[in-house]
Parts: C-alpha cells; structure tokens; sequence
C-alpha cells in the first residue's frame, strides 16, 4: 500500500483532530481514545509513538464524536 505521508497522523494531529480548533485535546485522554474498542488500529508504530491514516481517523470522528463534525 503507498501512502501520501500528507495522509498519515501521528500524536500531534490527532490530538489536533480529536480537540476543538482553538485547543487540542490532551494528550492523556488522546491517548485513552486511541486505546478504545472500534478505533482505528495504527499503520505503522515509530520510535515517536504510534502513526494512523487520517481518513481513518476522520471516519471514526465522524461515528463516534458527531458533534465534531462540520
């Protein structure tokens, strides 16, 4: 699979992703989301943590967290 790292999202976006646009969301509970049953298993795990597809992310957001979409 080749993949557009533009896609790709590591600890910082999602927390950007999950958070309001003025605020991220923590890193704690960031963290505790991207732990849970259902979400989006990691592409690839560095040495800086683990790496998710942001459409898989955003697909997710958009199930479990409705009031977070536009």
């Amino acid at each position: 699979m080749e993949v557009d790292p533009a896609d790709l999202v590591g600890a910082a976006e999602l927390r950007t992703m999950l958070g309001t646009p003025d605020r991220p969301m923590s890193k704690q509970r960031a963290w505790v989301i991207s732990r849970s049953k259902g979400f989006p298993d990691p592409v690839a795990v560095l040495g800086q943590g683990p790496i998710w597809l942001r459409s898989e992310v955003a697909a997710w957001i958009s199930r479990n967290r409705p009031w977070q979409n536009d």
